[in-house]
């Protein structure tokens, strides 16, 4: 599996971090292949529409999330903003961003 993040907006964006961040699950322990797994499962994924704005008319300063799962022949793209209203959503945003932090230049 491989997994593509990429985060943009925010109060100070900062455009060098923003670049998209892919996580290919083979280099990753089993331990955490299993959880990521896990998260994109409970979040049904590939079942999401391509776009989920949650934030309010006439928010400012809200990020955008990008995330794209490619496993085996699925491909699948989502873009949401914030607040991520869905707990099982959030839980997986929050992972990636935890895992890609050590890798962002």
């Amino acid at each position: 599996m491989k997994i593509t993040i990429e985060i943009n907006g925010g109060f100070a964006p900062l455009p060098a971090l923003s670049r998209p961040i892919t996580i290919d699950t083979t280099t990753l322990n089993p331990q955490l292949v299993r959880q990521l797994e896990s998260l994109v499962r409970d979040a049904a994924f590939f079942d999401r529409p391509a776009f989920i704005n949650t934030t309010a008319k006439g928010a400012a300063d809200y990020r955008t999330y990008t995330i794209t799962v490619q496993d085996g022949p699925r491909v699948h793209t989502v873009s949401l903003t914030d607040p991520i209203s869905d707990p099982s959503l959030e839980q997986l945003v929050s992972h990636l961003q935890v895992i890609t932090h050590p890798l962002k230049p």
